[in-house]
């Protein structure tokens, strides 16, 4: 069976309700419900009453964010992170460490025991790591933006944009470390990439140069009318061969089409010429 995507909804125009969490689920969401139907709040804690906005409907259950606290967990502490809530790096940072192990720990028995038809017998205490500086993976993304220069860090919550960041509490501190020298090499690297396309002209007349030799104008169109369409085909004379005639591919021509097939078309190069930014 697909898998439900609720449809986006606008702030303007999504709907407020007041609700009860229950429980976490497997993203960092309070569960909830709102007339029996499930609601995921983002930012909500299980024991808490929040004031949520919906920002997805869908036919199963819905998913909303938290606009207002209304009664704090005694688990919600201060997240340590700026940025906690809009970078995707982190979901649980406002909840005590301690908490997140036991949630996590209930949701691992949950686990274990639908997968085996009954709860284990003997369950050994957790081994619980540092709450900071854990990381010694991530997968960064990096873009340059005008006016900003280049952006380094987690995306977003929604995805589409980068949460730019100088430091991240959650790396190990050798790899935090590496964050500002990174970005200024990813800006170097870039700007000697468009320094070496606009001030090297011989770069350009070398591309010409290729594409002439592969029957295409300088723009990177082919050669013909204007906008690069294609210029007519120029048919072979179709070969003497014995039987019905056939095209230069060995199919049958069609009618009112001549045997013999055309040239190949010539190839679509995509040049870089002065002035081109490179994306």
């Amino acid at each position: 069976m697909a898998r439900e995507r609720p449809r986006r909804l606008r702030p303007e125009q999504a709907p407020r309700v007041e609700l009860d969490v229950a429980d976490l689920d497997h993203e960092g969401r309070g569960v909830g419900r709102v007339d029996g139907k499930v609601v995921f709040v983002d930012g909500a804690l299980p024991g808490e009453r929040v004031r949520a906005r919906y920002t997805r409907t869908g036919r199963r259950f819905d998913e909303a964010c938290v606009e207002r606290v209304l009664a704090p967990a005694p688990a919600r502490v201060e997240p340590f992170c700026p940025l906690f809530g809009r970078c995707g790096g982190c979901v649980l940072q406002h909840l005590d460490p301690a908490a997140q192990v036991r949630a996590h720990e209930a949701r691992v028995a949950a686990a274990r025991a639908r997968a085996a038809g009954a709860p284990p017998d003997h369950w050994r205490p957790p081994l619980p790591g540092p709450a900071r500086g854990y990381r010694a993976r991530a997968r960064l993304a990096a873009r340059h933006v005008a006016g900003r220069g280049m952006l380094l860090g987690f995306r977003e919550r929604d995805g589409r944009y980068i949460a730019d960041t100088e430091q991240c509490g959650i790396l190990d501190p050798r790899l935090e470390r590496l964050l500002p020298p990174l970005r200024r090499a990813l800006g170097a690297a870039r700007a000697a990439r468009v320094q070496a396309v606009e001030g090297e002209p011989a770069l350009v007349a070398r591309a010409a140069a290729n594409a002439r030799a592969n029957g295409l104008a300088a723009g990177g169109l082919p050669h013909g009318r204007p906008g690069g369409h294609r210029g007519r085909r120029r048919a072979r004379p179709a070969r003497a061969r014995r039987g019905p005639a056939r095209s230069a591919a060995g199919r049958r021509p069609r009618p009112g089409r001549r045997a013999g097939g055309g040239a190949p078309r010539a190839r679509r190069l995509r040049l870089l010429r002065p002035g081109h930014a490179l994306p």
